[in-house]
């Protein structure tokens, strides 16, 4: 009996202890408020509304609009250490206005009353922050009230961490179920208005069309390497999703979309007649990019008619394989765009054989570009196997272009012979018929000139010679690196005759405005005065 009341006496004081070890824990966070609050006086003599004000200025929604959409791998470093994480690109730091609410309670009060600094988060998710990242995220969605929100959450890691070093583990579905569990439920749902999903759990994917009833803006995909290790989602049907205007996905889903009300269109890694017969489908498009379509499969018939998009304003065009030459063919031939102002081309389906259908293909769909097409971007794969004379015919088909971006990458002798293709010819008439609306001429990737022969001369030579035969306005020439000037340059009789009258040539090198003329007298010491302006 006394062994069995010390046992209950015991017991008692644990409870007693217990209970008074949590009322000094609330008595210490009560004096650490006040404390906090003491000792942030400047925010407590600013007017709440004023405070809400400064905290929207300080911390501006994240701009997910010109946030590129990235789904590719991560590289092999990024696995173990030294990879930012996704999140910290903000401004003042992810997640700031946690710490604006960490300052005292009256800052809290005004940060949770003020919906627009929670409109927007993103997260890279991992499965040892799972859980706290599903509440931060739930904290997000309550505070932005009635507001639209946008979300990315990022799995990459984890998925490629599964799929390389512990295929064996928990699954990524299992241990993403926090997340999940509020980004799926009833409560937050339809506060999402923008949804981007990088290498989310394959079991999401068909749970977004019934979910998300206000989604506007839907970005998902995976990089080729996670999905080579899962299923083909195959079919999913968006057309129930009223809202939906925006669509970006990387990897292999088959959308059904609400092709009437979809505006901008993103696609990467789909087959490539489904890829065409999605766009043909989708007339009311504004923007288009296409990257990288894979080998076409069965049961997708692209278009067997001309098909007109009436609003698109924007093609982005990027394939680098033959996965689907004949489709590509097809979808050149019957497409017509009467509002296009910009275009983004680079591809290598296309070479250089003139007997072959694709080059006429290209020339008469060019041609048939309406004249608001003024700005195109040509990539390094595009031209390189072609002779001047298909440049020249490609560049004569684009007559009402006025701002050109060559992409030069490692194909030095192939920039060379678009450099040339774009002069003035030898033999008269001389009228113009090589881009005569041309004004700005941008290189990128250049490589800083090493190993371009007689970079200068030819750029001298082409803002000269079309100005003197063609009587055409300067070009701008823009430059991602500093124009390399070598001792051949300097010593080169061509180029000496052409600037020798005062003639300067000004190329805009990283954004700066950079003046060349060449001195007289030339002496050995003094080739090429270079002023910076």
């Amino acid at each position: 009996m006394l062994y069995e009341g010390r046992t209950v006496h015991m017991h008692h004081r644990v409870s007693v202890l217990d209970k008074e070890i949590d009322e000094l824990h609330q008595e210490r966070g009560h004096l650490l408020r006040r404390w906090n609050e003491t000792h942030s006086r400047v925010g407590q003599h600013i007017p709440s509304e004023v405070l809400s004000l400064i905290f929207q200025r300080a911390c501006p929604p994240i701009a997910f609009e010109s946030r590129e959409f990235d789904a590719s791998a991560l590289s092999e470093k990024s696995h173990i250490s030294g990879f930012h994480d996704t999140s910290n690109f903000e401004a003042n730091g992810p997640y700031f206005p946690i710490t604006l609410s960490a300052v005292s309670s009256h800052w809290r009060q005004v940060a949770q009353s003020t919906p627009e600094l929670w409109t927007t988060i993103a997260i890279e998710v991992r499965e040892r922050t799972a859980t706290n990242h599903a509440s931060l995220l739930s904290h997000y969605l309550e505070n932005a009230k009635a507001l639209p929100f946008s979300v990315e959450l990022d799995l990459r890691r984890e998925q490629q961490l599964k799929f390389i070093t512990k295929p064996d583990t928990i699954s990524v579905e299992d241990a993403m179920q926090p997340i999940q569990a509020v980004l799926f439920s009833q409560d937050y749902a339809h506060k999402i208005s923008n949804l981007r999903l990088i290498a989310p759990p394959h079991s999401w994917v068909s749970l977004i069309p019934s979910s998300f009833g206000r989604l506007e803006d839907l970005s998902i995909g995976w990089s080729a390497r996670i999905c080579a290790s899962a299923p083909v989602a195959g079919w999913l049907d968006f057309t129930n999703m009223h809202h939906l205007r925006r669509v970006r996905i990387a990897g292999e889903i088959w959308p059904i979309l609400p092709s009437m009300q979809i505006t901008k269109l993103d696609l990467s890694g789909l087959p490539g007649n489904l890829t065409i017969l999605i766009i043909s489908q989708c007339v009311n498009l504004k923007e288009c990019r296409v990257y990288n379509p894979t080998f076409d499969r069965q049961g997708f018939a692209p278009p067997a008619e001309p098909f007109v998009l009436g609003q698109l304003e924007f093609l982005g065009w990027e394939t680098f394989s033959d996965s689907s030459r004949e489709n590509t063919i097809i979808f050149f031939t019957y497409i017509h765009l009467p509002r296009l102002k910009r275009f983004k081309w680079d591809t290598d389906v296309i070479l250089n054989n003139p007997d072959f259908p694709a080059n006429q293909t290209t020339i008469d769909f060019l041609s048939r570009l309406p004249p608001s097409m003024t700005d195109i971007e040509i990539g390094a794969w595009q031209l390189r196997f072609m002779s001047r004379e298909m440049i020249q015919a490609i560049f004569r088909a684009l007559p009402h272009v006025q701002h050109l971006t060559y992409t030069v990458g490692w194909f030095l002798r192939q920039f060379v012979e678009v450099l040339e293709a774009m002069l003035p010819p030898d033999v008269q008439p001389r009228q113009v018929e090589i881009l005569p609306m041309l004004r700005t001429l941008t290189f990128k990737e250049i490589n800083d000139g090493n190993g371009v022969p007689e970079l200068p001369y030819y750029l001298a030579a082409l803002v000269k010679r079309r100005r003197v035969d063609w009587d055409t306005p300067d070009l701008r020439i823009e430059l991602d690196s500093e124009l390399i000037w070598t001792k051949e340059d300097m010593c080169s009789g061509a180029l000496r005759v052409l600037m020798n009258d005062g003639f300067k040539l000004e190329v805009w090198e990283k954004s700066r405005r950079v003046q060349y003329s060449w001195p007289l007298p030339q002496t050995e010491r003094q080739w090429v005065s270079k002023v910076l302006c």
